[in-house]
């Protein structure tokens, strides 16, 4: 009686699975690259919260974060961040700041989603609560 694998359906195995990662990897990369973008926008609708309950308290919006070249300049442990009760952990993936005016106030956010050396930009404009994202999903 044989016992064992022959030769080609271990190759054969090997192929189902080279196949199905091939099919897999992909569509991993894809939800991952969402699930952040969906952890910025729910950080962005955390700073408008934040930045309405500040407007309501006081009567105005307060800026935080200082935009730098390219990315901004992020201090998580920032007075103003503090003073809008929003907490980041040891190293957020993205740059966030908040430009305000009288009126209306915008929250930034800039980084590099999925490592690849560009620059992933995401705005949460106060006065409508409009979200908008320039990112590059290509």
């Amino acid at each position: 009686m044989r016992r064992g694998f022959t030769l080609i359906e271990l190759a054969l195995v090997i192929a189902i699975i080279g196949l199905l990662t091939t099919m897999v990897v992909p569509a991993y990369d894809l939800l991952v690259r969402r699930a952040r973008a969906a952890e910025v926008r729910s950080t962005l609708e955390a700073i408008a919260d934040a930045e309405l309950a500040h407007r309501r308290d006081t009567g105005s919006y307060l800026p935080c974060g200082s935009p730098g070249p390219g990315l901004f300049e992020l201090d998580p442990k920032a007075q103003c961040w503090s003073d809008l009760g929003i907490h980041f952990g040891a190293a957020p993936r993205f740059r966030y700041a908040v430009a305000a005016d009288r009126g209306s106030f915008t929250a930034l956010a800039v980084g590099d989603q999925d490592h690849d050396g560009k620059l992933a930009r995401f705005r949460l404009e106060g006065a409508g609560l409009a979200f908008w994202s320039q990112d590059p999903f290509e």
